[in-house]
């Protein structure tokens, strides 16, 4: 499969260098965008117009651990067991840390201590973002982005597995706990498979090939927890492209095509906001139990979740009927469209080629 994207990394992982003239570099630079591996230009194509890309990740690169170390230390001070995951991890595990970009920082509490976390946060200059999500509240200092979050998933996309995060984790030292690393890889297999529903870019593969480079994995136990929680198709879909990336056989997997899953990715960009983004194809986001959203969104059965919305009246049970009423009305006022989608929108809108396609994905 012939893609400008896909020729980058393969040079990259053959550690190669390639030219491309002013025309060649200006179209590549919008796709890369769309990945998030602006960096990767200047490393294959080492040219002044793409020396800015690379220089920028690696200060923010910079300013994120920056930030990360503040909050670690803030957290420890006040004794908040917490954890961070995806790309606030995975960025040491690159060569090069630069190359792996990322739009924030993760950072899971439990929930008997996301309030007083919130509170930390909010003295120490970090400003609400946005509220309204069913796992994570996103903050902003110094014009970085944090997820300070009560659970890993929303409570219609996550698993029994991930219930309690910190039986998952080993202690690194005072408050500050990481995913061991089998589990840490299991979460980016089940954080990629949701995505996959909207779309995700080829940005993960990379994620993927790094961790089964570093990470010293149990294969029959990573083997064993794949097949358990319904990951086997989407595995096998990563590990056959990075073959095709990288010509080594990080596993030993049934070799198949996997042009459709490349493809994908690559129209998708790295959150499905490609210029041909898989979006128009409402049937990949449709919430698997709709009871579930509801009851969450509306009702806020979660109490971390009603914390989140109702930091002082959220904590009390005598309180609930107040919140609840006050939601109720907020949600007729400016969310009765998304209810409606939630309510009526069917499964069986989806075509048969587009079941398929879910099927080879391994999002199904």
């Amino acid at each position: 499969m012939n893609h400008p994207i896909l020729t980058m990394l393969k040079a990259y992982f053959k550690k190669e260098t390639l030219s491309i003239d002013i025309e060649e570099a200006q179209r590549l630079i919008p796709l890369a965008k769309e990945q998030s591996l602006q960096p990767f230009l200047y490393v294959v194509y080492p040219i002044k117009e793409f020396k800015k890309y690379y220089i920028s990740a690696a200060i923010m690169q910079e300013d994120f651990l920056k930030l990360q170390r503040e909050i670690t230390l803030l957290f420890n001070q006040e004794e908040i067991p917490h954890v961070y995951f995806k790309g606030s991890v995975l960025n040491e595990i690159y060569p090069d840390s630069a190359l792996r970009t990322r739009g924030d920082i993760d950072v899971y509490v439990d929930k008997k201590n996301f309030t007083k976390a919130k509170s930390i946060f909010i003295k120490n200059g970090f400003e609400i973002l946005h509220i309204d999500s069913q796992h994570h509240i996103e903050f902003i200092k110094n014009n970085l982005m944090v997820e300070l979050h009560f659970a890993l998933f929303d409570i219609v996309r996550s698993s029994d597995y991930f219930k309690e995060p910190f039986s998952l984790c080993e202690k690194v030292e005072q408050n500050l706990y990481a995913f061991t690393e089998i589990n840490h890889f299991i979460y980016c297999l089940h954080h990629f498979q949701n995505h996959l529903r909207l779309g995700a870019g080829i940005r993960y593969l990379l994620d993927f090939y790094y961790m089964l480079k570093t990470y010293h994995l149990d294969m029959d136990v990573l083997h064993s927890k794949i097949d358990q929680l319904g990951y086997k198709r989407l595995y096998q879909n990563i590990i056959n492209s990075l073959y095709e990336l990288t010509e080594e056989e990080l596993d030993n997997v049934p070799k198949e095509n996997v042009d459709f899953f490349l493809e994908y990715l690559l129209k998708s960009g790295i959150h499905g906001f490609g210029q041909e983004s898989n979006r128009d194809n409402k049937g990949f986001a449709i919430k698997d139990n709709k009871l579930k959203a509801i009851l969450l969104g509306t009702f806020m059965t979660e109490k971390s979740y009603r914390i989140a919305k109702y930091p002082t009246l959220g904590k009390h049970w005598f309180t609930y009927p107040l919140c609840l009423i006050h939601r109720i009305f907020y949600l007729l006022f400016t969310q009765t469209g998304k209810l409606f989608k939630l309510l009526f929108f069917k499964k069986n809108k989806i075509s048969k080629e587009e079941k398929e396609l879910r099927k080879n994905l391994g999002i199904d």
